[in-house]
């Protein structure tokens, strides 16, 4: 106990320590190391010490000046300087708050004051003020963030009234551990309680968990042999040649992509393998590289991300508790038995899957481990659909297969497309084990359950992999398929085993899931539901539902042909879900049956749709035409699958269609003057050139391209006042600088700004286009048709890197240096330049649509009637680039603010200083709309 303390005090500070740690226990946190002296930086001897124990269980009701004696707290304003490394800081509002706790505290003094807190942390040169500024307006997960938005729309005065305090007693020098830097910001949580706190995490950045005796008793109990692997194991050196083909496939990707070496290493090193008995035990799968792994060519197991660490820290742990310790440290942690492979090993958006899943299955089949943990729902989906497409489990259905075994394939793809070969090739199978994506803990509130369901997990994984151990001991000649067989077959013996610790744990593991599930079906019930209904793009929707639909195919060939059954034989292999809606995966015999004798040109997916709807409905497929005709004798609706009677109604039917119209209305000629009559079907077509195109509203047309795949539509916009208002036959040109537009009378259509230039979509626009892949290859094959060669000419300036998108955070992209300097190729050169010229120092302007602008422009009243108008200016300023490649989609998102001015406003403020924007309402005739203030001031040279 500290010195210089009375009984009195030191009693009341033992007092306040016991309440803090059973706090944390509650929580399940590792409180061993947790002392008194860790938690006296609190208190404050004196008078005041009274109102550290209101702090203590009954915080929102003690002002600040009385908190601010009570804990020694030093106010943080936006003037401050950067502190040292780490320090600990309190943020509170005078505002009613919609937590249950706070409202009972309302209803019961509806005349007192709120304060309502919130517990960060930051490190130089980052000030509390600008960590408390930065969360509020960036961190979008939490509920603070939640929180200061809505005040900035209904109480502004009331958001002007925070204050940003750090402990004056806390100040942690350089170099402090990093347990103590996140221990004391627990202490700090537990000190005020969590549940009464704008905080949804108890703190920290490294995981701190402990779990339940019972729980460590189990693990004890299933023996878990896997960590001898340490001792029996052996490691594939880093040039084993059995990984060139994987890392030929990963090289290949450096070239498209952004890809250090030292990245690569790592990659190669934490993918090495551990075998034993000449089979590969275990390997870890995750769904992306994390940032910090990336930028610090760091490996995943290393601990240097939150994720890592987690996934280091329990199994330091089951480790520990294996061989019977009760302590370990996480830092201590090897690595070498747990080899670790991402589907995504680049940090690049996720939409490039094909070549993800080339690297992964590429590795897995060199590899081929007898035991997969996969991480996330996305990598557990495509393991259970055989790594051939990502709709192996839905995400209602995921955490049911948390931890629970399967065996699943990697063969490669060409076995699809085999019709000699029914049965999937042997040797390319592993049990699957999913789990939670351990990412996933820093999102949300704080939850026990989550990391019991985590923990517990791992317990499973490393029992399979233990008993296949037992099974390689025992039956070493068998093939790697046979073993897998196996060692599932052992498991579900043991499972079904009452009272055997096997079967106890995946009980548990049953619980805790259904435990977790309560509490996230908890949160979703408590959130706010009178939300904004974001506006929906139709044509998104439109593409989506397309995607989907051509995803299942389109029934090829006559019905029972040659060409349909091997199709058929294909999607059989392939067991996409949709194509499984009416008929179970099970009955291959019916399922073949419906897909064989489908018209030909008929969508799978919408037919087993179809189908599916009839069985809900328990009716007849033909119910709607037959049920006019019933016979006079039926009682209930059998008749119709008697084939005798249907047939009698159908052509009752017929006779009904035919009533009234003229005897020869069906007649040969007829028919042709029909058919002649209608207007022209749009066809998909493989070649586009000189094909009339239909303009819809003035200056939209789709362009429907049959590609050998599949069918793609194509939306394109004719930029403003390039094509002439005239009525003609338009067609679409491929030509060697892009696609240009031609009228039958009119003739080639200039673009706008450059005389020389032939195409109207220029091969820059076309590369920067949301279809980019699909349009450049549409041009090239064009090209190739037309001048008989490779069509692979350069583009005069390749797109550099895109703007910065509406969640992209602007600090940390200055920080991170990946954006800096700003070549002339970049989307930000165009923005920094026109700022540049028009505000180099610092400005004023507003962004508006031009409805509001000349709503705005006629209000002498109104303070921005005189404002620097944004949109039209840089509207003005790109006519001067027309052929930068970036400068059709600027064009874009300024014709369209209400889907892109929030990405626009990030792009400013990650250029310029004392970046401030405010959002003003207007009526205008359709409604209310608001505009954008905004102020910047010098521009940032660099990270």
């Amino acid at each position: 106990m500290a010195s210089g303390l009375t009984r009195y005090q030191e009693r009341t500070l033992s007092a306040l320590y016991e309440t803090i740690v059973a706090r944390m226990r509650n929580m399940e946190l590792v409180t061993e190391h947790i002392d008194v002296e860790m938690t006296q930086f609190l208190y404050t001897p004196g008078p005041s010490f009274s109102q550290v124990e209101n702090l203590m269980h009954n915080h929102f009701t003690v002002s600040d000046d009385r908190m601010i004696e009570a804990l020694t707290l030093q106010q943080s304003t936006a003037q401050d300087e950067p502190l040292p490394a780490a320090t600990l800081w309190e943020e509170d509002e005078y505002t009613p708050a919609i937590a249950e706790t706070w409202a009972e505290q309302l209803t019961a003094h509806p005349n007192s004051p709120l304060f309502v807190r919130y517990v960060g942390m930051c490190a130089a040169p980052i000030t509390p003020f600008d960590r408390m500024r930065d969360d509020g307006l960036y961190r979008q997960h939490g509920v603070y963030h939640h929180f200061v938005r809505a005040l900035a729309q209904i109480d502004e005065e009331t958001l002007d009234a925070g204050r940003a305090y750090f402990f004056v007693n806390r100040i942690l020098p350089p170099g402090t551990e990093n347990q103590l830097i996140d221990d004391t910001e627990r202490i700090i949580i537990s000190f005020f309680q969590l549940g009464k706190l704008l905080n949804q995490q108890a703190g920290g950045y490294y995981v701190s968990y402990q779990p339940n005796p019972r729980y460590i008793g189990l693990c004890r109990e299933l023996n878990i042999r896997y960590f001898q692997l340490r001792e029996q194991g052996r490691i594939w050196a880093e040039n084993d040649p059995r990984l060139d083909g994987w890392l030929d496939n990963l090289r290949r990707e450096m070239e498209r992509r952004p890809f250090p070496q030292e990245t690569l290493n790592v990659i190669r090193t934490q993918a090495r393998p551990c075998e034993f008995g000449g089979h590969n035990l275990l390997m870890l799968v995750g769904k992306d590289i994390t940032v910090e792994d990336f930028q610090g060519s760091r490996s995943f197991l290393s601990g240097n991300s939150r994720a890592g660490y987690l996934t280091a820290d329990f199994l330091s742990r089951i480790e520990a508790y294996s061989r019977g310790d009760t302590t370990w440290r996480t830092t201590d942690f090897r690595s070498d038995i747990f080899p670790f492979i991402d589907l995504f090993p680049w940090p690049a958006p996720l939409d490039d899957h094909t070549a993800a899943l080339n690297q992964l299955t590429a590795y897995l089949q060199s590899v081929r481990p007898v035991v997969l943990a996969t991480f996330s729902h996305m990598v557990a989906s495509y393991a259970n659909a055989n790594f051939y497409h990502g709709y192996g489990i839905s995400k209602v259905d995921f955490l049911d297969s948390v931890g629970e075994p399967s065996m699943h394939t990697y063969a490669p793809r060409e076995w699809l497309e085999d019709d000699s070969q029914q049965e999937t090739p042997r040797g390319y199978s592993s049990i699957v084990i999913p789990h939670i994506d351990p990412g996933r803990d820093k999102y949300g509130p704080y939850q026990v359950e989550l990391k019991v369901v985590i923990d517990l997990t791992w317990m499973a994984t490393l029992t399979i992999a233990s008993i296949a151990m037992s099974v390689i001991d025992e039956v070493m000649e068998r093939n790697h398929d046979d073993i897998c067989e196996e060692v599932l077959r052992r498991f579900r013996e043991l499972r079904g085993t009452r009272d055997h610790p096997v079967c106890r744990l995946w009980m548990t593991l049953e619980a805790a899931k259904n435990d977790l599930h309560t509490f996230w079906v908890q949160e979703r019930e408590r959130q706010c539901h009178n939300t904004t209904i974001a506006r929906v793009d139709t044509e998104l929707r439109r593409r989506n539902a397309r995607n989907q639909m051509l995803a299942g195919g389109i029934a090829l060939g006559r019905p029972n042909s040659p060409a349909r059954a091997s199709q058929v034989n294909y999607l059989w292999k392939l067991k996409l879900p949709d194509l499984f809606l009416h008929i179970q995966p099970t009955e291959e015999e019916a399922w073949r049956g419906w897909a064989s004798n489908l018209a030909e040109g008929t969508f799978y997916f919408a037919s087993s749709l179809n189908r599916a709807a009839r069985l809900i409905r328990g009716r007849h497929s033909l119910y709607n035409v037959l049920q006019q005709f019933r016979p006079e004798d039926a009682t209930d609706d059998s008749w119709m699958y008697n084939e005798e009677q249907r047939q009698a109604a159908l052509e009752a039917k017929g006779r009904q269609l035919r009533g009234g119209l003229a005897p020869d209305f069906f007649s040969p000629e007829n028919q042709r003057r029909r058919a002649l009559a209608r207007p022209v079907t749009i066809e998909y077509t493989p070649v586009i050139e000189n094909r009339e195109i239909h303009m819809q509203q003035g200056d939209r047309f789709v362009i429907h391209w049959l590609d050998g795949e599949g069918l793609i539509n194509i939306r394109l916009r004719i930029p403003a006042l390039t094509l002439p208002n005239i009525s003609d036959t338009w067609r679409v040109r491929f030509l060697p600088d892009g696609i240009g537009i031609y009228g039958d009378h009119y003739g080639r259509v200039r673009p706008r700004g450059d005389g020389d230039r032939q195409a109207v979509f220029s091969l820059q626009y076309l590369h920067t286009h949301a279809r980019s892949a699909d349009l450049i290859s549409m041009w090239r094959e064009e090209r190739s048709r037309i001048e008989g060669v490779s069509a692979t000419r350069p583009l005069i300036s390749l797109p550099g890197r895109r703007p910065l998108s509406r969640h992209d955070n602007p600090t940390q992209a200055r920080q991170s240096g990946n954006w800096w300097p700003v070549d002339q190729s970049d989307a930000l050169w165009l923005l920094e330049r026109y700022l540049s010229q028009n505000y180099p120092e610092n400005g004023y302007f507003i962004i508006a649509s031009a409805e509001i602008m000349e709503k705005v422009r006629r209000s002498p009243r109104n303070r921005d009637h005189n404002s620097d108008d944004f949109v039209a200016g840089f509207n003005t300023f790109l006519l001067q680039y027309p052929d930068h490649p970036y400068s059709p989609l600027w064009q874009e998102w300024m014709s369209d603010l209400r889907s892109y001015n929030a990405g626009t406003l990030v792009n400013i403020q990650f250029l310029r200083h004392d970046f401030e924007k405010k959002a003003v309402k207007i009526r205008v005739p359709a409604g209310m709309r608001q505009y954008q203030q905004v102020t910047i001031g010098r521009p940032f040279q660099g990270p």
